[in-house]
């Protein structure tokens, strides 16, 4: 007997389990996501957005929703002049493209 109600809490276990995550129960490892604002770096676009990436996101760039292009990266602001530029962090701006400003390094 008591074999088989190791067995039927076996079937229990894995018909919990897949009911889990059938219904999404993986979603609560995933990261949180937070609003952020993109801007397209394309030189014909330059489409300003916001997306909700994971707190840690690294996977730049993202898909500009205006162009289709890979080309989305994190918009700054030039601490002189305000005007906008994506940061991408592999290559970043020496100056700002409006007012010539030295813009920080990261």
């Amino acid at each position: 007997m008591n074999r088989n109600l190791l067995w039927a809490l076996i079937v229990v276990a894995v018909a919990f389990a897949g009911f889990w995550l059938l219904r999404g129960g993986t979603a609560m490892f995933s990261p949180p996501k937070i609003p952020t604002l993109l801007k397209c770096s394309a030189a014909d676009c330059g489409n300003e957005f916001t997306a909700q990436l994971p707190v840690r996101f690294k996977d730049y760039p993202v898909k500009c929703p205006k162009c289709g292009q890979l080309s989305a990266f994190i918009l700054q602001h030039c601490w002189k002049c305000d005007a906008t530029y994506a940061l991408d962090r592999k290559h970043p701006l020496q100056a700002c493209p409006k007012c010539g400003s030295t813009l920080p390094q990261n």
